[in-house]
């Protein structure tokens, strides 16, 4: 079965609990601080990555004291991971912005992996978790510290606790494909230029199911010679095969399938059809 995902775009309720009122005094502290700092020329925006055993901070804070409340948050809450962190100090930071970013890095410690992306006009959460009322209370904190006009998407998937490894790898795939695709230049096997971060993302799936093997199926439309399009397909999975093996993932995990237009997802002939039928889709299996 899919992994279920929980979808929302809401305004901002409830009140803003005690703790992130202290917060704002603590950042108020500070503020003198900055005044001095020349203005920032592009638009503000906080990136929080956690995958496997990595947490990534980047993007835009608005004092010293931001940035050290989240390096500490970080060390509290991910205290055995990696971490990559990359922040800006940003005069004009609008008001409530270290508050809802780091309520952001506090609700990533309720996903297995996951990307939280804030702008001042959107909090975006794509990714996993295995504890769906957990991640509700979580996500309900999140939304309370938002700005004005804010919007709330959330794009997680659910697994079971229970299900097996090898079924649990297979709707990590799942779930990071949902509603994307791996785009490839026509009649080529050329990788698209929007095709790495997806790729990256599924590296790091593969990462985290270190024995499973991989098998990577290729997809065509049907127009065209089928002879031809069986090799296209499996070109296109070689080289989404070439390109986790380039990011370290171990040859020996990884088939390359190639299935032409044998298997189509959707029927008729007309461009979205065939659009959709062309695609690489994975599959997962313990040895």
């Amino acid at each position: 079965m899919p992994p279920r995902f929980l979808a929302r775009r809401s305004a901002r309720t409830g009140l803003i609990p005690a703790c992130i009122l202290s917060l704002t005094a603590v950042i108020a502290s500070t503020a003198e601080q900055d005044l001095q700092r020349p203005a920032a020329t592009t638009a503000i925006r906080f990136t929080v990555e956690k995958s496997h055993n990595r947490l990534a901070l980047r993007g835009d804070v608005s004092s010293t004291a931001h940035e050290a409340i989240l390096r500490q948050t970080a060390a509290r809450l991910y205290h055995g991971a990696s971490k990559e962190i990359d922040l800006q100090w940003r005069r004009h930071s609008p008001p409530g912005w270290a508050l809802v970013t780091e309520m952001a890095l506090r609700a990533l410690s309720e996903t297995r992996s996951a990307t939280i992306v804030v702008t001042e006009q959107r909090v975006r959460v794509r990714g996993i978790s295995t504890d769906e009322a957990a991640w509700q209370r979580v996500l309900a904190r999140l939304e309370d510290s938002m700005l004005p006009g804010m919007q709330l998407q959330s794009e997680v998937a659910f697994l079971n606790k229970s299900s097996s490894f090898s079924a649990q790898c297979q709707q990590l795939f799942r779930a990071a494909l949902q509603a994307r695709s791996i785009e490839f230049s026509s009649s080529s096997d050329e990788l698209g230029s929007n095709a790495s971060g997806l790729l990256d993302e599924l590296v790091e799936i593969a990462v985290d199911c270190p024995a499973a093997i991989i098998t990577v199926t290729g997809h065509t439309d049907a127009s065209g010679n089928e002879e031809l399009n069986r090799k296209l397909s499996r070109a296109r999975a070689q080289a989404v095969i070439d390109y986790m093996r380039a990011r370290g993932i171990d040859p020996r995990r990884l088939i390359a399938v190639g299935a032409g237009s044998s298997q189509p997802r959707h029927a008729g002939d007309s461009v979205a059809s065939r659009r959709g039928n062309r695609r690489i889709e994975f599959s997962v299996s313990l040895p």
